[in-house]
């Protein structure tokens, strides 16, 4: 299938943009050490500008009250798709920059629109931009820019013929629907079409990270057949826990919700960053993006609790990141060239909590990194804790003066910070050292042994 061909001057830019490739780790442990993640969820659905990813075609959506276009109208915007200012390399530069240690890109959302020239399935890149490859593109900019690859995939697809019933109510979906004995046969059909896709997309693009969403028709085997697949491709690779038979997953993944408590497992945070009621993935006109204060506090709560924070953005049709997102990618990354050895490689804060701000820990547990909110006033206070040797402001070392009280009988105690302390800013980050850290808590009494 003939691909896109780049003209010089736009070669030329890309190569002012592209750094010297930097080594991409292998197996678990990049993933264990992120704090963060870029999702991008984009497609065909972002040619209109006023309906969601896929979920624009389903009426009755509890979480939107904008109107539902008809499935045949939504599939028509493939034909009006045309990401002329597709430059990946700008996004995974954005999201190494901020901090970001991986990207996932939506190779296939519900809606059944291929992202790569796929040889299962008609519907996609390849009937509609002449084989460009949206996906190999992507792929190839994150290792260029030294993030891993992430690439989202969906086992539901409303498109295809063999998948039963049709997009309509949001409570009568598709998947929902129990397939009658005539149906298996469709049911099989579309069984070997996810396969044969999952299979093409590691084989070709030998992602770090795979991002399921959704589970397999019902009264199918595909569920742990699916992740059998995956890891035939390849043993090394990350598996989200959302692909139908979720104990196979790697890690849990918690949606736009955060947990009650840190989970005992790896996690991950996956969040819109649009603000308001009207948040949606995909892109949408007259959208906002939270703001700066609300992305570094989810961010220090996230990596408090042990998890990594995947952050959406939706760009536009053409190809660009709204002017929200490419702002908010800049203040993060300003925070993060400040304040990085507190979220990078770092352990959890200590449970149950010994400060009324997130905190996470050096490796060695001799640093303490206290994250402040947005204000800059107020008692901060670290609970259950020998004297320190010092107290810092992570971004240039400034001594920030503190109160050491003892208490008796456990021999711990508290260190009390009054704000404003001149030289600290809303949203720093103090940094707590002791010659011995704090030793862990793991009966749960809040006090160190």
């Amino acid at each position: 299938m003939a691909g896109t061909v780049m003209s010089a001057a736009s070669h030329n830019r890309m190569m002012e943009l592209t750094p010297p490739t930097e080594t991409i780790r292998t197996g678990h442990d990049w993933f264990d050490e992120a704090a963060m993640g870029l999702f991008v969820h984009w497609g065909i659905a972002s040619v209109r500008g006023d309906t969601e990813l896929s979920w624009g075609m389903i009426e009755d959506r509890p979480w939107d009250d904008r109107d539902a276009v008809s499935a045949e109208e939504y599939w028509g915007l493939a034909e009006e798709f045309d990401p002329h200012s597709y430059a990946p390399d700008r996004w995974a530069r954005a999201a190494r920059e901020a901090g970001m240690s991986y990207a996932v890109l939506t190779a296939r959302h519900h809606d059944g629109f291929s992202m790569w020239p796929t040889e299962y399935g008609e519907f996609g890149v390849a009937e509609n931009l002449d084989g460009r490859d949206l996906v190999g593109e992507f792929a190839d900019a994150c290792r260029r820019q030294g993030i891993q690859v992430g690439l989202y995939y969906s086992p539901r697809d409303w498109h295809h013929p063999d998948y039963p019933g049709s997009p309509g109510s949001y409570g009568e979906l598709p998947d929902e629907v129990p397939p009658t004995p005539e149906g298996m046969a469709e049911r099989e059909s579309y069984h070997r079409y996810v396969t044969g896709q999952v299979e093409e997309l590691l084989t070709r693009y030998r992602p770090d990270l795979l991002w399921f969403d959704g589970y397999w028709p019902v009264e199918t085997s595909g569920d742990a057949e699916l992740y059998d697949v995956v890891r035939a491709a390849d043993s090394e690779i990350v598996v989200n826990d959302r692909g139908g038979a979720s104990i196979l997953g790697d890690y849990q993944t918690y949606e736009c919700d955060f947990p009650e408590r840190p989970p005992s497992e790896p996690w991950e945070l996956c969040q819109i960053w649009t603000g308001g009621p009207g948040g949606t993935w995909g892109h949408v006109d007259g959208e906002t993006y939270e703001s700066h204060s609300w992305t570094v506090d989810l961010l220090a709560r996230t990596v408090g609790w042990g998890g990594t924070l995947l952050l959406n953005v939706g760009p536009l049709s053409d190809g660009r990141l709204p002017e929200g997102a490419r702002d908010r990618l800049r203040k993060l990354a300003d925070w993060h060239a400040a304040n990085e050895p507190s979220v990078r490689d770092v352990r959890p804060g200590p449970w149950p909590p010994q400060c009324d701000r997130p905190v996470t820990r050096s490796a060695d547990g001799r640093v303490w990194y206290v994250h402040l909110l947005d204000r800059t006033s107020g008692r901060v206070t670290v609970r259950n804790v020998p004297e320190p040797r010092a107290l810092t402001v992570l971004r240039d070392g400034t001594a920030v003066p503190f109160e050491y009280e003892r208490s008796r009988p456990s021999g711990g105690g508290a260190v009390r910070v009054e704000l404003p302390v001149d030289g600290v800013e809303a949203l720093d980050v103090l940094a707590v050292t002791w010659d011995d850290p704090p030793r862990d808590d793991p009966d749960g009494l809040g006090r160190p042994r």
